[in-house]
């Protein structure tokens, strides 16, 4: 049946997701929490409880989507029977709203599921995924350009649930999605997995200048391509670091924490780690 079909499919896929970006967010909090980059960890922690609860939800479906199934298979044991014989007609009875009722409670599975899904990757027209990063800036570009290509984390008030196993464009436009209220993002990415976190507000950084080289400081903005190519010469292919900061929000300002804390915009906690996270 479509409904089972269709159940499997968006089961199948929020449980893999959550699965694979929960092992992901297990590896970084040891590799953050032995840098000693406790907000960093901290968020892994709180991701790998969110991935378990999306893995919860997911069992779930697969349970209801069992029990349509089963019924599916009984009503189909009565293929070729003899419906004048009252057993028969009362089985057949049976088992139709047997379906009925385990079709319409995976329709009600398949819609509670999807709005699970829909914030661990959130639906984003491809045509505004495409390139959205591009007005994202390392955080360091706001506070010391020297250090804008480094690997970055922060921290500060979240606007949505982490995001898994997007793409940054895909995270830039989730973020895109939150007008007015998401500033910017950290992204932590290894080989197809993914973990984003979106931030209406961003209270501190760290940022490791010991991953490798860093080249020179340029003037204007980053050019997305040799940042990337840099980071993957940095710390290892496919894996990226970062903390982004929305160009429109922060265009000519400096986040570095001063006046006490009493700067709003500012951060109110910078860190230089002069290691690698890894």
């Amino acid at each position: 049946m479509e409904t089972g079909k269709k159940l499997a499919k968006l089961q199948l896929k929020t449980k893999n997701t959550a699965k694979d970006n929960e092992k992901l967010a297990g590896a970084f909090q040891k590799q953050f929490g032995a840098a000693g980059d406790p907000v960093a960890s901290g968020l892994m922690q709180d991701t790998k409880i969110w991935a378990g609860k999306v893995q919860d939800a997911a069992k779930d479906a697969e349970e209801v989507n069992t029990k349509l199934s089963d019924a599916l298979k009984e009503a189909m044991k009565l293929k070729g029977k003899d419906f004048t014989k009252y057993d028969n007609a009362k089985a057949a009875e049976d088992a139709i709203d047997g379906c009925a009722a385990a079709t319409e409670a995976a329709e009600e599975s398949t819609e509670s599921l999807q709005k699970v899904y829909d914030q661990v990757a959130p639906p984003i027209d491809e045509k505004r995924v495409k390139k959205s990063a591009d007005q994202y800036y390392p955080i360091m570009y706001f506070i010391d350009k020297e250090f804008k290509d480094v690997p970055a984390t922060c921290g500060g008030d979240q606007v949505a649930k982490p995001v898994l196993g997007v793409s940054m464009d895909h995270c830039a436009a989730s973020c895109d999605a939150l007008p007015g209220k998401c500033v910017g993002f950290g992204y932590f990415g290894r080989d197809v997995n993914s973990i984003c976190i979106l931030y209406s507000k961003f209270k501190n950084a760290q940022y490791y200048t010991g991953c490798g080289s860093k080249s020179p400081p340029k003037k204007g903005p980053p050019k997305k391509k040799p940042f990337f190519l840099q980071l993957r010469d940095v710390v290892q292919a496919k894996d990226v670091v970062v903390c982004q900061a929305k160009l429109q929000s922060f265009d000519g300002l400096n986040l570095t924490p001063k006046d006490n804390g009493k700067c709003d915009i500012c951060l109110k906690e910078l860190t230089k780690a002069n290691r690698c996270y890894k």
